[in-house]
């Protein structure tokens, strides 16, 4: 069997398409290798103009500085607790409430869509919401970075749309047997909705990772910054605010300080994204066949 042979119009549209991936690869990709580039040089290779891929002056002091200092492990710990808890409830309230709207006999179902709906567009604003949690006593409080972000309108119809997908012949078998609501979605929906999960999973994992403008605005005591606001504060204002173990670190290169905490930063994100990627495109694509 041979293959059809493309026309040249064909081949010229292939070309410009592999030639513009590849542009924006490097566009996507540059940046990141130039902040590690940064965080592994020394001082005056770091304040060098021009390309950095590779360091010509290997100096791994300023590594050594961020991983010695308790200040970035608090960080640490404080981003991984707002990622892991924030995911697994968001993705638990999703999935619960995307199980419930996709059910035709649910009582004003439509309401309830249209609702979700209006907070994909609309919000209160900045100083409502922070009006909000202060009355709410949530200050320098760690629940102030997951409950506001718990139920997105979006990720609630994507995984409404993903459900309403199953054939509903699996859900009668089941409730001839005797399975309740509960039984069902956990023992039967959510097991064949893992492209769908790990898709609205990762999107709160990514979220939460990088997100630092609640806790700027909710957290006053340093012992709970996350990761990201420290890097704002080295990077956006250049302040050592939440690195006092850093502060005496007068020998260090502050460029590759800065590289160094985006590189520590990073490469967890980047580490996990591959093994959730292949559910991205069916998880989303299911989701959207029904409206």
């Amino acid at each position: 069997m041979t293959g059809i042979r493309k026309t040249r119009s064909e081949r010229a549209f292939d070309l410009f398409n592999y030639g513009f991936m590849i542009v924006l690869c490097v566009v996507m990709a540059y940046p990141i290798i130039h902040v590690f580039s940064i965080g592994m040089s020394s001082y005056a290779e770091s304040i060098r103009i021009g390309v950095h891929i590779i360091p010509r002056e290997w100096d791994f002091s300023a590594l050594e500085k961020v991983f010695s200092s308790t200040d970035i492990w608090r960080a640490y710990y404080n981003t991984i607790w707002r990622t892991a808890v924030g995911t697994v409830l968001s993705t638990l309230v999703t999935a619960l409430g995307g199980y419930a709207v996709s059910k035709s006999y649910l009582p004003m179902r439509r309401t309830i869509m249209g609702i979700f709906l209006f907070a994909m567009y609309f919000s209160g604003g900045t100083i409502p919401t922070f009006m909000l949690i202060r009355s709410l006593g949530l200050m320098n409080n760690r629940w102030s970075m997951v409950l506001p972000s718990l139920v997105w309108g979006f990720n609630m119809i994507v995984m409404r749309n993903f459900f309403q997908s199953i054939p509903s012949d699996m859900e009668e078998s089941a409730q001839i047997d005797g399975a309740n609501e509960w039984v069902i979605l956990f023992r039967i929906v959510l097991p064949v909705s893992k492209a769908v999960v790990a898709t609205i999973a990762m999107w709160m994992c990514v979220y939460h990772w990088n997100a630092y403008m609640d806790n700027l605005m909710y957290f006053t005591d340093k012992n709970h910054y996350v990761l990201q606001r420290i890097i704002r504060n080295l990077v956006v204002e250049n302040t050592m605010s939440g690195l006092e173990s850093l502060s005496d670190a007068s020998t260090t290169n502050p460029e590759s300080l800065k590289g160094a905490t985006i590189m520590v930063a990073t490469l967890p994100i980047l580490m996990v994204y591959p093994f959730a990627q292949k559910y991205f495109i069916k998880g989303v694509m299911l989701g959207a066949v029904k409206g």
